[in-house]
């Protein structure tokens, strides 16, 4: 009996105790909950702040109604004649600039001759222009090219290829650069010294 009555006395402060206990254990903070906001976690490993998100930007990428603006738009049309073709191609930017380019093409057939000339006007309103003739003949072939700047300056070069009387070719021909230089081929030999 007195033993019971001491094992009831001791409830009370055994229960006290486990109350505090419990107690200590809701209060203290949870380890394992997680990293904290703004950190990266793990095991063995530092926590270290998260980068911040870079702020977003407008694009820079031109509209659709841009792009078609700035395109430009090219046209050609083709027109045949009794010797050949001529073919012309208008450019326009986005600016309502105009280049335009004309080269007609023609043949000649009872005189073997070939030519195409070009002339083109650019965006900026000068204008230049290429031509081109071929010549056959009997014995040979003969081929002529100019080129005109916007400037006005010419360069020009006309080549023969023909065959002797022995049927070894023989060619000949010039070119003149912008600078109105002239050189002919085969280089002429300079004429020999009388002392020689």
């Amino acid at each position: 009996m007195k033993q019971f009555v001491r094992l009831s006395r001791s409830l009370p402060v055994l229960t006290l105790s486990a109350l505090a206990v419990g107690a200590a254990l809701v209060s203290a903070p949870t380890q394992a909950a997680g990293p904290a906001p703004g950190t990266r976690g793990g095991a063995g490993m530092m926590s270290r702040p998260m980068r911040p998100a870079l702020p977003s930007h407008a694009s820079s990428r031109p509209t659709s109604a841009q792009q078609a603006d700035a395109r430009a738009h090219a046209s050609t049309t083709v027109e045949r004649t009794d010797t050949g073709i001529t073919r012309t191609t208008t450019v326009t930017n986005g600016q309502g600039e105009t280049m335009t380019s004309t080269t007609a093409v023609t043949h000649d057939s009872s005189t073997g001759t070939h030519s195409v000339q070009t002339e083109r006007t650019g965006f900026d309103g000068k204008t230049s222009s290429t031509s081109s003739t071929v010549q056959k003949s009997e014995d040979g072939v003969t081929r002529t090219r100019s080129i005109t700047k916007p400037s006005g300056e010419t360069a020009s070069s006309t080549l023969s290829v023909s065959r002797d009387g022995d049927g070894k070719p023989v060619v000949d021909g010039s070119v003149t650069n912008f600078k109105g230089k002239t050189r002919t081929f085969p280089a002429e030999k300079p004429a020999a010294s009388p002392h020689q």
